[in-house]
Protein backbone atom coordinates (compact mmCIF):
# COMPACT_ATOMS: atom_id res chain seq x y z
CA UNK A 1 0.00 0.00 0.00
CA UNK A 2 1.64 3.64 -0.83
CA UNK A 3 1.34 5.71 2.23
CA UNK A 4 0.35 8.86 2.12
CA UNK A 5 2.87 12.13 3.02
CA UNK A 6 1.77 15.82 3.50
CA UNK A 7 -1.06 17.65 5.21
CA UNK A 8 -4.60 16.78 5.81
CA UNK A 9 -7.28 20.23 5.47
CA UNK A 10 -7.51 19.99 9.51
CA UNK A 11 -3.57 20.44 10.17
CA UNK A 12 -3.76 23.63 7.64
CA UNK A 13 -6.58 25.58 9.01
CA UNK A 14 -5.26 24.66 12.94
CA UNK A 15 -1.96 26.00 11.72
CA UNK A 16 -3.70 29.24 10.19
CA UNK A 17 -5.61 29.74 13.10
CA UNK A 18 -2.68 29.45 15.39
CA UNK A 19 -0.82 31.80 13.08
CA UNK A 20 -3.37 34.19 12.81
CA UNK A 21 -4.05 34.63 17.11
CA UNK A 22 -0.20 35.00 16.86
CA UNK A 23 0.01 37.72 14.08
CA UNK A 24 -2.66 39.59 15.99
CA UNK A 25 -1.45 39.66 19.53
CA UNK A 26 2.13 41.05 17.68
CA UNK A 27 0.07 43.85 15.90
CA UNK A 28 -1.71 44.43 19.62
CA UNK A 29 1.91 45.10 21.02
CA UNK A 30 2.72 47.03 18.02
CA UNK A 31 -0.62 49.50 18.28
CA UNK A 32 0.24 49.32 21.84
CA UNK A 33 3.89 50.58 21.08
CA UNK A 34 2.99 53.40 18.74
CA UNK A 35 0.11 54.79 21.63
CA UNK A 36 2.81 54.81 23.79
CA UNK A 37 5.51 56.74 21.82
CA UNK A 38 2.79 59.31 20.78
CA UNK A 39 1.59 59.92 24.51
CA UNK A 40 5.31 60.10 25.47
CA UNK A 41 5.76 62.72 23.19
CA UNK A 42 2.94 64.98 23.73
CA UNK A 43 3.81 64.77 27.23
CA UNK A 44 7.99 65.60 26.40
CA UNK A 45 6.57 68.73 24.63
CA UNK A 46 4.27 69.84 27.47
CA UNK A 47 6.63 69.29 30.33
CA UNK A 48 9.64 71.64 27.82
CA UNK A 49 7.11 74.16 27.13
CA UNK A 50 5.65 74.27 30.52
CA UNK A 51 9.36 74.48 32.06
CA UNK A 52 10.05 77.53 29.44
CA UNK A 53 7.09 79.39 30.92
CA UNK A 54 7.30 78.80 33.92
CA UNK A 55 11.03 79.61 34.67
CA UNK A 56 10.51 83.07 32.88
CA UNK A 57 7.71 83.79 34.52
CA UNK A 58 9.04 83.03 37.85
CA UNK A 59 12.48 85.10 36.77
CA UNK A 60 10.55 87.91 36.05
CA UNK A 61 8.13 88.23 38.79
CA UNK A 62 10.74 87.23 41.36
CA UNK A 63 12.59 90.88 40.33
CA UNK A 64 9.46 92.27 40.60
CA UNK A 65 8.74 95.61 42.80
CA UNK A 66 5.23 96.01 43.01
CA UNK A 67 2.54 93.63 42.02
CA UNK A 68 -0.19 96.68 40.53
CA UNK A 69 -2.98 94.76 39.54
CA UNK A 70 -4.39 91.49 39.00
CA UNK A 71 -7.70 91.91 37.39
CA UNK A 72 -8.53 88.54 38.52
CA UNK A 73 -7.15 85.20 38.48
CA UNK A 74 -5.78 85.29 34.60
CA UNK A 75 -3.86 87.77 34.59
CA UNK A 76 -0.76 89.55 37.01
CA UNK A 77 0.77 93.28 35.85
CA UNK A 78 4.12 94.19 38.07
CA UNK A 79 6.57 96.50 37.65
CA UNK A 80 10.29 95.17 36.77
CA UNK A 81 13.53 96.72 38.29
CA UNK A 82 13.80 99.74 35.45
CA UNK A 83 10.42 100.67 36.72
CA UNK A 84 8.71 99.10 33.06
CA UNK A 85 5.40 97.82 33.34
CA UNK A 86 5.19 94.17 32.21
CA UNK A 87 1.56 91.85 32.18
CA UNK A 88 1.02 88.30 31.80
CA UNK A 89 -2.68 87.06 31.13
CA UNK A 90 -3.99 84.18 29.56
CA UNK A 91 -6.19 84.04 26.69
CA UNK A 92 -9.25 81.46 27.40
CA UNK A 93 -10.14 82.07 23.72
CA UNK A 94 -7.05 80.83 22.12
CA UNK A 95 -5.60 78.67 25.13
CA UNK A 96 -2.28 81.05 25.09
CA UNK A 97 -0.63 82.91 27.73
CA UNK A 98 0.04 86.24 26.49
CA UNK A 99 2.93 89.10 27.55
CA UNK A 100 4.02 92.68 26.97
CA UNK A 101 5.09 95.40 28.37
CA UNK A 102 3.31 98.65 28.58
CA UNK A 103 4.65 102.23 29.57
CA UNK A 104 4.54 103.22 33.09
CA UNK A 105 2.77 106.95 33.28
CA UNK A 106 -0.57 106.66 30.71
CA UNK A 107 -0.70 102.80 30.25
CA UNK A 108 -0.25 102.88 26.82
CA UNK A 109 0.93 99.71 25.01
CA UNK A 110 4.64 99.61 24.46
CA UNK A 111 4.41 96.33 22.42
CA UNK A 112 1.13 94.06 21.34
CA UNK A 113 0.29 90.71 22.99
CA UNK A 114 3.27 88.09 22.60
CA UNK A 115 2.16 84.25 22.85
CA UNK A 116 5.16 82.33 25.33
CA UNK A 117 2.74 79.28 25.45
CA UNK A 118 -0.10 77.58 23.62
CA UNK A 119 -2.19 74.43 24.40
CA UNK A 120 -2.95 75.72 27.60
CA UNK A 121 -6.44 74.55 29.17
CA UNK A 122 -6.24 76.59 32.17
CA UNK A 123 -4.36 78.98 33.79
CA UNK A 124 -5.01 80.73 37.31
CA UNK A 125 -2.68 83.34 39.89
CA UNK A 126 -3.57 83.00 43.43
CA UNK A 127 -2.37 85.65 46.10
CA UNK A 128 -1.00 85.23 49.29
CA UNK A 129 -0.06 87.99 52.22
CA UNK A 130 2.90 87.70 54.53
CA UNK A 131 0.91 85.03 56.57
CA UNK A 132 0.47 83.03 53.71
CA UNK A 133 -3.34 83.93 53.70
CA UNK A 134 -5.15 84.64 50.26
CA UNK A 135 -5.79 87.57 49.49
CA UNK A 136 -7.39 89.94 46.86
CA UNK A 137 -5.68 92.64 47.04
CA UNK A 138 -2.48 93.29 45.58
CA UNK A 139 -0.64 95.50 47.56
CA UNK A 140 -0.80 93.08 50.15
CA UNK A 141 0.44 90.28 48.04
CA UNK A 142 3.96 88.53 49.05
CA UNK A 143 3.46 85.40 47.48
CA UNK A 144 2.07 84.28 43.94
CA UNK A 145 1.05 81.01 42.77
CA UNK A 146 0.61 79.90 39.15
CA UNK A 147 -1.52 76.70 38.45
CA UNK A 148 -1.98 75.61 34.41
CA UNK A 149 -2.91 72.54 32.96
CA UNK A 150 -0.91 72.07 29.13
CA UNK A 151 -3.27 69.75 26.91
CA UNK A 152 -1.70 68.48 23.71
CA UNK A 153 -2.59 65.22 21.58
CA UNK A 154 -5.72 64.49 24.79
CA UNK A 155 -2.90 64.29 27.67
CA UNK A 156 -3.66 67.29 30.13
CA UNK A 157 -0.60 67.81 32.83
CA UNK A 158 -1.25 70.07 35.95
CA UNK A 159 1.68 72.30 36.65
CA UNK A 160 1.82 74.69 39.67
CA UNK A 161 4.48 76.89 41.38
CA UNK A 162 4.88 79.76 44.18
CA UNK A 163 7.40 82.69 43.83
CA UNK A 164 7.70 84.96 46.62
CA UNK A 165 8.82 88.79 44.81
CA UNK A 166 11.83 89.68 46.38
CA UNK A 167 11.38 93.42 46.17
CA UNK A 168 8.19 93.36 47.78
Amino acid sequence: MKQKTGFTLIEIIIVIVIVGIIVSFGALALEMAAKSIVKNKALLEITWQSQIVFQRLERELREANTILDSSGNSQIRFTTPNNQLLRYRYNSNNKQLQRRYEQNSSGSVIENWTAIANDISSFSFTYYDENFNTTNTESNAKCVTMEATFTKDSTNVPFQTTICPRNL
